[in-house]
């Protein structure tokens, strides 16, 4: 053994990983091929297509993108700078071609993949349960719509980052440090890179001081450790910019649950959806909606608290042992905790989540197996039928998977096609509730709009400039039934205001904007000026929205004037 705890440091050269990558490269893009034509969609529009920040590297627009309480961190409700500046860049190369987006996610999937095999490896699994792990990420249907849609770049990305300061750590912790504010900076689930580099940091030094330990003196202990502190520094600096920004993000959605009781039943199901989800790609899908869990006897609440209680004692049991399992067991349930509806969305399971949760679900389950009774017996490669029986069905399990994965990919060449089956699969969702209140409107029935639309305010959805300029609503835009819907949405976007600290002008407009739906243009003007005093990019456009507010300001002092002239005329 040697200082990285591989069984065999062979395994892990350049030519091996290359092999590695380029084999899973290849199945990516058979898998994948489908989507590459299909366009932007849903959230690349804001990260994409019309984010004038990344259209070009101007040293302003640089600033701005690197500025924390910059606009473009503010558009996006996140600071990422890094996932931005590697749009940014695929826009100057790809421009208008759309497959060249995607071949980046599936590349950087590959690599997650194969850094996934190297990080099982250097773990002690046998190099073939490594490879099968791997292929097991890569193929997953669940992945798909974090490859397939393009400004999921920051989960590729962002996952690959955090594999690569795993496996770097150990031999190169300067390097480490370096791509770990590289994956924090390009998606904050990153972070679950730094308590699983400790853990394993951890699990080394026990081995190391074992009577049997096959550890050599180690030289660059003092270097992990300095590596780890600043991991730490990187951390602590990110939350203290990141933090303000998520504190407002969603902060209009109501919790899954009245009280802490109830919460904790939701997130159970929750956490049992993505166990089968896991597992067995059931319930796959864009927009899906969270199970029904109000008491302990829900069925997604019974079905999942045995597996959580394995799960948990297995968790508890190698962390004891300080065995290198726990790392993965711990990785798995701090990269669940974020999603897991402490912090309520619109949208509490989404495929895309699973991105980070999946690679130590994989970890855990190949190292529970290679410690268990089966473990000697599993790691005498090509002996026996039974082992032949057993990577058959592993092989056909990976096809199976591989293949409904495809289907999905082929979603992706039309995107829309995901609404309709999110529709199919939840006819009571929020989704199938926007459809309807639609196609309503391309009816007339404005009541039955008001009913679909007050569903989906209750849910959280309060952008209320869709229903200004989007033609579908034009013909009930001028029923006051529908215009006290849009300002109720415009009124709750104001309760939010006071979150908003150093307001970008994006954020400002956007108050504007909703000042102005509910006729208070005074306030509008001032904000509206404060935008263009904070300045950006979309200067022009708000000199031209002061003319109009100004006009409306005018229309309103003279309608007063008339009105305290008419009081004032004596009655006949």
């Amino acid at each position: 053994m040697t200082a990285t705890g591989s069984a065999n440091p062979l395994r892990l050269s350049p030519i091996f990983f290359a092999i590695v990558f380029a084999s899973f490269f290849v199945c990516a893009l058979a898998i994948y091929w489908p989507s590459l034509p299909g366009l932007f969609y849903s959230d690349d529009a804001q990260y994409i297509a019309h984010n004038e920040y990344i259209h070009r590297f101007t040293p302003e627009n640089l600033r701005a993108i690197l500025d924390p309480w910059g606009a473009p961190g503010k558009m996006t409700q996140n600071y990422a700078p890094v996932h931005l500046l590697l749009h940014g860049l695929e826009v100057q190369l790809f421009q208008g071609w759309m497959p060249g987006y995607r071949i980046v996610n599936i590349l950087l999937h590959s690599l997650a993949a194969s850094l996934l095999v190297a990080l099982l490896i250097r773990s002690r699994l046998p190099a073939w349960g490594a490879i099968a792990g791997g292929a097991f990420f890569l193929v997953h249907p669940a992945n798909v719509e974090a490859v397939a849609w393009i400004s999921q770049l920051k989960s590729t990305a962002g996952l690959s980052f955090a594999l690569l300061a795993l496996v770097l750590h150990p031999r190169r912790p300067g390097w480490s440090v370096l791509v770990f504010a590289l994956a924090i900076l390009t998606k904050a689930l990153s972070a679950f890179a730094l308590p699983v580099a400790l853990l394993f940091e951890w699990t080394r030094r026990t081995r190391a001081r074992e009577p049997s330990g096959d550890l050599e003196a180690d030289p660059q202990q003092a270097f992990r450790t300095l590596a780890l502190v600043l991991w730490a520094l990187v951390f602590v600096c990110f939350t203290a910019v990141e933090f303000p920004i998520f504190r407002y993000t969603n902060a209009n959605v109501a919790p899954l649950g009245e009280d802490v009781i109830s919460l904790t039943y939701s997130v159970i199901a929750i956490a049992g959806r993505y166990l089968a989800l896991a597992a067995t790609n059931w319930g796959v899908g864009a927009f899906q909606e969270a199970p029904e869990a109000g008491t302990w006897m829900a069925p997604w609440v019974l079905l999942t608290l045995p597996s959580l209680a394995v799960l948990a004692a297995r968790l508890v049991v190698t962390t004891r042992q300080r065995s290198e399992e726990a790392a993965y067991w711990w990785w798995a349930a701090l990269s669940f905790a974020p999603v897991c509806q402490i912090f309520p969305f619109l949208y509490p399971i989404a495929d895309r989540y699973l991105y980070f949760i999946l690679p130590g679900l994989i970890g855990g389950c190949a190292l529970a197996a290679a410690s268990s009774p089966l473990g000697p017996w599993l790691g005498r490669a090509g002996k026996g039928p039974a082992r032949g029986l057993l990577l058959t069905a592993l092989a056909c399990w990976l096809v199976a998977f591989g293949l409904r994965a495809h289907e999905r990919a082929i979603l992706w060449a039309e995107p829309t096609s995901l609404e309709r089956e999110a529709i199919r699969n939840h006819p009571e969702g929020l989704l199938a509730h926007l459809e309807q209140a639609r196609e309503a409107a391309r009816q007339g029935d404005v009541e039955a709009v008001v009913v679909h639309l007050r569903f989906a305010f209750d849910r959280g959805r309060i952008e209320f400039t869709t229903y200004q300029y989007d033609p579908v609503w034009e013909p009930v835009r001028d029923d006051p039934r529908f215009s006290e819907v849009v300002q109720q949405m415009a009124r709750k976007w104001l309760e939010l205001e006071p979150l908003y600290r150093r307001p970008s002008q994006i954020e400002l407009r956007g108050f504007a904007h909703a000042h102005m739906i509910v006729g208070e243009y005074r306030e509008a003007k001032e904000l509206l000026e404060r935008a263009l005093e904070v300045g950006g990019l979309r200067d022009a456009r708000i000199r031209k929205e002061l003319v109009t507010v100004r006009l409306e300001l005018q229309r309103e002092r003279k309608a007063e004037a008339r009105a305290d002239g008419g009081a004032a005329q004596p009655s006949e």
